[in-house]
């Protein structure tokens, strides 16, 4: 697309896996409310940026965003409040009112856990004790009502996320754990964490909508998540510079050589071969040489940049930690 101007979210830093998946909704979103706009999205140093034909303010694009995520949301409801605990035999009632790809991408009937339940994709983080319940979050970023949800989606694309902690409510849209600031150290804090939360970035339903398109599926050992690793102990995800709609970053977002970037950087059993006969010396450079080779085939289909994160435990939660970026293929810790 050529001729339109590009809007700045400056909400969103490539950085960030919860703004990667929050860019991939809004283009889903504004597909479904306003196709003739012809969305496309680009990356430019570090922050996003919409394209989209007719001179569009930043109004207009968040209520156009919204009544597409509204729209596209109440065939996605789930309608369970923790999708770690569901049978198997209740995945046909779940397609009966559910979108079949908003279901594929958060559990499966291929996979189940040692209690027989339905294994959640490897981006389904808030499945803990207490107050985590990733359907109940889910539903709720989904199913707000129209103007709230403008509002919200206003404050996401276009406010810092840089934002303070506050006292946790009954109720209300809740983080999804994909963002590096959403981290916490529980251990040395001054107070009790169970009463704080991190704060909402306000793109919450469009992070969603981005989820849905990470879908799983079963492999052998365990469940398939789209750009994660096998293990699901880490994602990727590209980096375009080039305007894209939304079906050119489903392509770039389901390239097998995501997934192998995710587990050639953090394989599970890195630090035991590490230690092996070759040396890991040798090791490492093997594996760097292999995410090279993977990372140029990525950049043939115009990604820049492919950023690899890692799905581990923290404390209480499991979340994921970004890094900073510095180069073609960029590693977190």
């Amino acid at each position: 697309m050529t001729g339109n101007a590009a809007i700045a979210l400056r909400g969103l830093r490539q950085d960030s896996l919860a703004a990667v998946l929050a860019l991939t909704g809004l283009l889903k979103a504004l597909e479904e409310s306003s196709p003739s706009w012809r969305p496309e999205a680009k990356w430019e140093q570090g922050g996003a940026f919409l394209l989209a034909s007719g001179d569009r303010s930043d109004g207009e694009v968040c209520e156009a965003a919204a009544s597409g995520a509204a729209s596209l949301g109440k065939k996605m409801q789930i309608g369970r409040k923790k999708i770690n605990e569901i049978d198997p035999s209740e995945i046909s009632g779940m397609l009966s009112k559910t979108d079949p790809d908003t279901v594929a991408a958060l559990v499966s009937d291929g996979a189940l856990t040692k209690e027989g339940t339905m294994k959640p994709g490897a981006l389904c983080l808030t499945l803990g004790s207490g107050q985590q319940c990733f359907g109940r979050d889910f539903d709720a970023a989904l199913g707000m009502e129209e103007g709230d949800m403008a509002r919200s989606i206003r404050s996401g694309l276009f406010e810092s996320w840089d934002r303070p902690e506050k006292k946790q409510g009954a109720s209300g849209i809740r983080p999804f754990r994909l963002d590096w600031r959403e981290r916490r150290k529980h251990a040395l804090r001054a107070k009790d964490p169970v009463w704080f939360k991190a704060p909402v970035t306000g793109a919450e339903p469009l992070i969603a909508l981005g989820l849905s398109e990470f879908v799983s599926a079963p492999e052998r050992g365990g469940l398939a998540t789209t750009a994660c690793g096998s293990r699901g102990g880490a994602v990727a995800w590209p980096i375009w510079g080039n305007p894209l709609p939304l079906d050119a970053v489903r392509i770039l977002l389901g390239m097998g050589e995501l997934r192998q970037i995710a587990d050639a950087q953090y394989s599970p059993h890195a630090s035991k071969r590490a230690h092996g006969k070759t040396g890991s010396g040798m090791r490492s450079g093997v594996r760097a040489a292999r995410i090279d080779r993977l990372a140029a085939t990525m950049n043939g289909y115009g990604a820049q940049a492919v950023i690899v994160a890692r799905i581990f435990s923290d404390g209480k939660f499991r979340t994921v930690g970004i890094g900073t970026p510095a180069g073609h293929v960029i590693s977190t810790q």
